[in-house]
């Protein structure tokens, strides 16, 4: 319905935007867990582990994005929200532990 008659896709584009839509549905709270786990870690002043969660993030984002479309042979969309997803996942596993450690 928000596809078609609030952003005006006609119906072959709805369809295909919904299953992208669906996989992002749950990035704003991940989006919410990374900044409280960063907030914490920079409290602590612990930010080194904030650069490498980055580039952990960005590396599973590159490596889900080439793995989707190659060997899947997933089209644009699908393939880079389930990437974008399964870099904010990464990026928040690796801050789990340092960011719930209290400083000494």
């Amino acid at each position: 319905m928000w596809f078609q008659r609030v952003a005006g896709l006609a119906p072959d584009l709805a369809r295909f935007a919904l299953w992208p839509a669906r996989v992002l549905a749950v990035v704003p709270a991940l989006d919410y867990l990374l900044a409280l786990q960063r907030a914490m870690l920079v409290l602590a002043r612990r930010t080194r582990v904030i650069t490498a969660a980055t580039a952990v993030e960005a590396t599973a984002i590159v490596l889900v994005l080439g793995f989707t479309v190659t060997r899947l042979g997933l089209v644009g969309a699908l393939a880079a929200s389930l990437a974008l997803l399964a870099g904010r996942t990464a990026g928040n596993l690796f801050l789990l532990t340092p960011a719930l450690l209290r400083p000494r």
